[in-house]
C-alpha cells in the first residue's frame, strides 16, 4: 500500500490580515497596500469612514464624512467602491486593536516604526 507523502509548506501571511502568499515578493507589496493596514493609511482604518452596506458580498455605498471621493469600478453586480490608500485626510480609528501582547510586537510598530491601536499608545513611536 502506497501512503501519502507528509509535505511542509511554507506560505508568508499578512499581519493585518487574513491573505497569504506562496513567495515573500507578492506578500511585502500587499502589506504595504493592505486595506487594514493602519500604516497604508486606507478607509478601513480611518475615522472618518462611512460604513458600507453589504449587497451579495460586495460593498456598496460607502464614503467619507471629509469628502474624500472614493473610486468606484464596474463590476458584475453593479457599481462597487474600491478604496485608496495613503489618504492625506487619513486618521487613525479609536476602534482599532491588534493582537500583540505588548507593543514591540504591534505589526504597525514592526512595519513602520508606529502604532494606531487603541490596544497601545496612540501614535506612539519607538
Amino acid at each position: 500500500m502506497t501512503l501519502p507523502i507528509e509535505l511542509q509548506v511554507t506560505r508568508f501571511k499578512c499581519p493585518f490580515c487574513p491573505k497569504s502568499y506562496s513567495k515573500r515578493t507578492p506578500a511585502q507589496a500587499h502589506i504595504d497596500r493592505c486595506w487594514t493596514n493602519p500604516g497604508a493609511r486606507s478607509c478601513k482604518t480611518c475615522v472618518h469612514r462611512i460604513e458600507p452596506d453589504e449587497d451579495y458580498g460586495y460593498v456598496t455605498d460607502e464614503g467619507c464624512q471629509v469628502g474624500v471621493e472614493l473610486p468606484t469600478l464596474e463590476h458584475r453586480v453593479g457599481v462597487v467602491t474600491t478604496l485608496p490608500i495613503l489618504c492625506p485626510k487619513w486618521e487613525p480609528s479609536v476602534s482599532q486593536e491588534c493582537e500583540a501582547s505588548n507593543h514591540d510586537d504591534c505589526p504597525g510598530h514592526q512595519y513602520f516604526g508606529q502604532c494606531y491601536c487603541s490596544c497601545h499608545s496612540e501614535g506612539e513611536t519607538r
